[in-house]
């Protein structure tokens, strides 16, 4: 539909990529820059059948558009949402919002827009409207869902998205966020099955399989912790760099570590024995080369130590004819590190061990205490 209102927003010189114009007239300030903003701008909506005008102050350059069919803007300002660009493609989104006739796909846009820049009020505002127009615009309801739970309205949120899931059963978004709201209110068991189909539905995201792990562990349900390790070695596995298989990696230690407690009824003596060697073996070791023996296991434990299979062993180079298991490495850094600081993190619930285990010592094996 025709407007006579164009549609006016900023840009800040400093956040013009200076990449998209001919290195002849990459100087701010200069004619041939000025005269290449203007040259991208317009070839950039002519292409869209769209009038601009270009204005430049020092700091800000200034767009001004002139569209026959604002419509035509819907796939633009979504183009500029996906490079990043959520400012101006907030600004057109809105433009839109006011100018012409009410759009479920212009007001969904527009609130994940909001939603994307932290403005969650703005965003349920303008994707409610949204299911007001289409009551059946599923990802309206997910992203509503989402808004809700970055406020911390869990009804809300709850409501929301087991909408989306009524409305698609096979929308892995909603059931990930679901179970992100349930285990957030304390029910795990419920969490599980909607992490489960998340899973499911989203194959390739860690942070979903990471979801799942941590509703499975907060069932307290021991049945549950084959399932939970195997998902966590599999993070680990298939997405090594990422953020959240260093969390799997500490999530895989602390598993391991409950189930030698319950197998153990809570001193584990074969750690209270790995540490005795350690100490003993420390005592004849410079300080210098047992913080290298120590850092040189933390650095393989990054990688994850398997501590609850005797038949996988390691090798190191600070003692290169020995074999280990998991578990010996793992006691062995927990006393190295404790011969410098007392209450560092190590990764390992062994201090009741070591205590122990510094008991039976003499006092040439304690170190820091």
């Amino acid at each position: 539909m025709p407007t006579d209102r164009p549609l006016t927003f900023e840009i800040p010189v400093s956040d013009f990529d200076l990449a998209l114009l001919p290195p002849a007239a990459r100087t701010i300030g200069s004619q041939a820059f000025e005269e290449a903003v203007l040259a991208f701008f317009i070839q950039q909506y002519a292409d869209k059948e769209i009038s601009a005008g270009v204005a430049l102050s020092e700091n800000v350059i200034r767009v001004t558009l002139f569209p026959d069919h604002p419509r035509s803007l819907l796939d633009h300002a979504c183009a500029l949402m996906r490079e990043g660009k959520l400012a101006e493609g907030t600004e057109i989104l809105a433009w839109l919002r006011e100018t012409a006739a009410p759009d479920a796909d212009v007001l969904y846009n527009l609130g994940i827009a909001h939603s994307e820049r932290g403005r969650f009020q703005e965003a349920i505002e303008a994707l409610s409207a949204c299911t007001d127009i289409d009551a059946g615009y599923v990802n309206a309801w997910t992203g509503l869902g989402v808004a809700y739970q970055r406020l911390h309205q869990s009804t809300q949120a709850e409501q929301a998205l087991r909408r989306s899931i009524e409305l698609d059963p096979g929308d892995g978004y909603a059931h990930r966020n679901l179970g992100g709201v349930l285990l957030a209110t304390g029910r795990p068991a419920d969490a599980v099955e909607h992490f489960r189909e998340a899973v499911h539905q989203l194959p390739n995201d860690p942070g979903v399989m990471y979801g799942l792990t941590q509703a499975l562990q907060g069932t307290g349900d021991a049945t549950h912790q084959k399932e939970c390790g195997d998902l966590l070695r599999m993070i680990i596995e298939r997405f090594p760099g990422h953020s959240v298989a260093e969390m799997a990696r500490a999530d895989q230690t602390r598993l391991a570590h409950d189930v030698l407690r319950s197998r153990t009824n809570g001193l584990r003596m074969d750690v209270v024995t790995y540490i005795v060697d350690a100490l003993r073996r420390f005592a004849a070791m410079s300080k210098q080369d047992v913080g290298q023996m120590t850092l040189e296991i933390a650095t393989l434990g990054q990688t994850g130590l398997e501590i609850n299979n005797p038949r996988r062993t390691y090798r190191i180079k600070s003692a290169p004819d020995e074999e280990f298991t998991g578990l010996q490495l793992l006691s062995m850094m927990h006393a190295g590190v404790r011969q410098f600081q007392k209450d560092a993190e190590t990764g390992a619930d062994f201090d009741a061990e070591y205590a122990m285990a510094l008991s039976m010592t003499d006092d040439r094996m304690q170190g820091a205490t």
